[in-house]
């Protein structure tokens, strides 16, 4: 029985630390730090837009990067439903997400809408 519960934690401590892993991150050509981060959305999807620029429709995955002077990366999620709120995430970097995930389901704000 032991034997049995030290597997065990060993299996769950195993399975944790995967999803506690960073991002695989890289030195691109032109000299930005660049990682590929997995874009998610519930329970619709919605169109991703990276500083301005559009990206795809989730679920995706988009390599986000930055520079030495930059600041912060912005992904927005712009809803395709009109009982949906555009959605912004501001990322400080370093570091970058392994992930990012949009609730679609936030009501769109009165004082934005009016």
């Amino acid at each position: 029985m032991k034997h049995l519960i030290v597997c065990l934690l060993l299996t769950v401590a195993g399975c944790a630390s995967d999803y506690a892993q960073p991002p695989e991150i890289r030195a691109t050509a032109d000299g930005s730090t660049a990682a590929l981060v997995q874009i998610n959305s519930s329970p619709t999807a919605a169109w991703i837009f990276v500083d301005g620029e559009y990206a795809g429709i989730t679920p995706m995955e988009h390599e986000l990067s930055f520079w030495a002077v930059t600041r912060y990366v912005e992904v927005v999620a712009v809803p395709m439903y009109s009982a949906q709120a555009r959605q912004v995430k501001r990322l400080h970097v370093p570091p970058l997400p392994h992930t990012l995930f949009f609730n679609m389901n936030n009501p769109p704000d009165k004082a934005s809408s009016e």
